[in-house]
């Protein structure tokens, strides 16, 4: 079986992942996972057209969580501009 980076980088960095690690760390200094935790971790290869299915839709994902930041930052400023104008007319 073949893992592409990035898919390895995406299941590694996924909250439920996260939460195993963080977890299974070992508190000190710098946290850190033992290698028989490490070892026990199951990681699940699919097949090379799915990992790139799940990384576009992550990267899909990742777009859409940008792009409602951005409309509530802009909205917020357009609101908090109207109420400011509000308040100094007469």
């Amino acid at each position: 079986d073949f893992v592409l980076a990035d898919y390895l980088a995406w299941y590694l960095n996924h909250p439920n992942t996260l939460d195993y690690l963080k977890a299974n760390a070992k508190v000190g200094t710098i946290p850190s996972v033992s290698k028989v935790d490490l070892s026990n971790l199951q990681i699940p290869i699919p097949a090379i057209e799915r990992q790139k299915k799940i990384l576009v839709i992550a990267q899909l994902a990742e777009k859409e969580k940008s792009l409602y930041n951005q409309i509530a930052e802009r909205k917020h400023f357009l609101y908090n501009a109207l109420m400011y104008e509000w308040a100094h007319e007469e």
